[in-house]
């Protein structure tokens, strides 16, 4: 297991003995963003930076952020597939993975999101703040954007299967894919609802 940090934010040193070599630069990063915790927020970065070490050197798919109350993201692995930042305090995203097909970004302060890869399959956005979504990453077969702050939603890819949008200000929706079995637009301003898919 990879050595905690204290409650000031600072990492202990063995940690980077142990790092391999080729990955320094980002357990420096790493170290520099644990130090930046901000006072009295309780951020538990020391875990978030046992968390990415492991990841990293492991080069696991799965990385689990969640509750950790973060205010800011460092630098991510290339290698995480599948990333879970919910329940935390944050106001943005870093650049996330290339590869990334899985986000749960639920549960924060959003007010945009960063560009999504082209690979992202499933996507929880749900309580946010997020007042519009952009262009959406063409293979999608998951959105959830619930709770939020939106009034329209941009053209949804034809790979979507599932798709909850309650809870925000939508006046209309755009149109359905044939993809689509599963929808949950109440709590909206609706007037009407585009041809639903057989």
């Amino acid at each position: 297991m990879w050595p905690v940090g204290d409650y000031s934010g600072r990492i202990a040193p063995t940690a980077s003995e142990a790092f391999p070599a080729a990955n320094t630069s980002y357990y420096t990063l790493w170290q520099t963003w644990a130090s930046e915790a901000v006072v009295g927020a309780w951020e538990q970065r020391d875990i978030a930076v046992e968390r990415l070490c492991a990841c990293l050197c492991n080069k696991e798919s799965m990385l689990d952020l969640a509750g950790l109350n973060l205010r800011t993201l460092p630098v991510l692995p290339e290698c995480v597939s599948t990333l879970n930042v919910s329940n935390n305090h944050l106001s943005a995203l870093p650049n996330l993975p290339e590869g990334l097909t899985d986000l749960n970004c639920a549960g924060n302060t959003l007010t945009s999101l960063s560009a999504l890869p082209p690979s992202l399959q499933l996507l929880d956005c749900s309580q946010n703040s997020l007042p519009e979504l952009q262009n959406l990453p063409p293979s999608l077969t998951a959105l959830n954007c619930s709770i939020n702050k939106l009034k329209d939603l941009p053209y949804l890819p034809y790979t979507l299967k599932s798709l909850d949008c309650s809870g925000n200000a939508i006046i209309a929706l755009p149109e359905l894919p044939d993809s689509l079995e599963m929808l949950d637009c109440s709590g909206n301003l609706l007037e009407i609802l585009p041809d639903l898919p057989t």
